[in-house]
């Protein structure tokens, strides 16, 4: 059996075992080997709400968990890369009630769900959506759901796990921000990132570890790679650091690799952009952590400010001391016209923090 690769314009035949159903490749760099029939049974339990060739399936994002579970549900895949435009509103036969299930990122539910009203344009017929790659913010969860009279969920992947295994109830149980509970068949762990063998207590950051039948077979022709992530016993480490109640539900801390260090404390910039975010005057919001000697690394907010408004470091400080740590208020903002972005509409940390270094200092 063979599957092909494309590596830019070439295309060069790669041989995959039988028992794979499929070779995947992201970011141009790493192969994996990924049991996707494993999850073509995780992604039906999950949305098994309609009968093969009954509706669309509007994919926002490209694959995504919408390839397995839509083969598997019969369910009609359309794809589309306008996300952001209106024209995106009439895919699928989102005006003619054909539309049962949207899936992409929240970014792109916000803006649509601004356009529908914009337009008057009908989504009733969407029954779900699906969203994922960030968190999902608890106001435009309420709007999609004001404007659809459907539900909208998160769940929670990589590649590594074909890539979905954790995702919310699809119903009143479902909580905007969290990340879910485990797939069926699918066990999770949370753990010590620095002592991956010892678990941390429900309700402490750690780092998630998944094992179940989606988890990959590991790197393509990277048997080292593949040792990084994959623990005995079968667990993956996601990178990932994940805080788990008591009820089994998982919510999103932040990327290990983005976690801040400051004077010894643990920074998650995702909770320092929540608190920033809110302050009237910011549109929105990047933290990183920059070089600070013997401290570690120093708390900075790339702000992006709504018109005429006008917000410095003081301002943040005062706004953010009631709601964070002292420790992890920002020590220097800058206001940049824009964040850069993926193609799916995700903040990208990493490209801030290097437009930073590039520049001179901010504060």
């Amino acid at each position: 059996m063979t599957t092909t690769r494309l590596t830019g314009v070439h295309t060069v035949a790669v041989p995959v075992a039988d028992q794979d159903r499929a070779l995947a490749f992201y970011t141009g760099t790493l192969g994996l080997e990924v049991r996707m029939d494993g999850e073509l049974q995780e992604g039906f339990r999950w949305v098994e709400v309609a009968p093969p060739g009954a509706a669309t399936s509007l994919a926002l994002v490209a694959a995504g968990d919408g390839l397995p579970a839509g083969v598997d549900t019969g369910i009609r895949l359309t794809t589309s890369d306008a996300a952001a435009d209106h024209a995106a509103l009439g895919e699928a036969g989102a005006d003619t009630g054909e539309l049962l299930r949207w899936e992409g990122v929240p970014p792109m539910f916000a803006r649509l769900a601004e356009a529908a009203e914009e337009r008057g344009a009908d989504l009733g017929s969407v029954r779900f959506a699906i969203s994922g790659a960030m968190s999902l913010a608890p106001e435009v969860a309420a709007h999609w759901e004001r404007t659809t009279g459907g539900l909208i969920i998160e769940g929670y992947g990589m590649t590594e796990t074909s890539p979905v295994a954790l995702g919310n109830p699809l119903g009143p149980d479902r909580r905007p921000g969290a990340l879910g509970l485990p797939f069926p068949a699918t066990e999770i762990r949370v753990v010590d990132p620095e002592r991956p063998d010892a678990d941390v207590p429900a309700g402490e950051t750690g780092e998630l570890l998944i094992r179940g039948p989606q988890v990959f077979a590991g790197y393509w022709q990277n048997p080292e790679a593949t040792a990084e992530v994959m623990l005995d016993g079968g667990w993956l480490r996601t990178g990932d650091l994940v805080r788990r109640d008591r009820d089994g539900f998982v919510t999103l801390a932040d990327r290990r690799k983005e976690l801040i260090i400051t004077g010894g404390f643990n920074v998650y910039p995702s909770q320092v952009e929540d608190a920033v975010r809110a302050m009237p005057g910011v549109r929105d919001v990047a933290v990183v952590g920059v070089p600070d000697g013997p401290r570690g690394e120093r708390v900075v907010a790339a702000l992006v400010l709504e018109p005429g408004a006008h917000v410095d470091l003081a301002a943040v400080r005062r706004w953010a001391e009631d709601r964070l740590s002292h420790y992890a208020l920002p020590r220097a903002v800058t206001v940049l016209d824009d964040l850069p972005r993926s193609q799916l509409g995700k903040v990208l940390r990493r490209v801030v923090r290097e437009q930073l270094l590039a520049t001179a200092q901010p504060g």
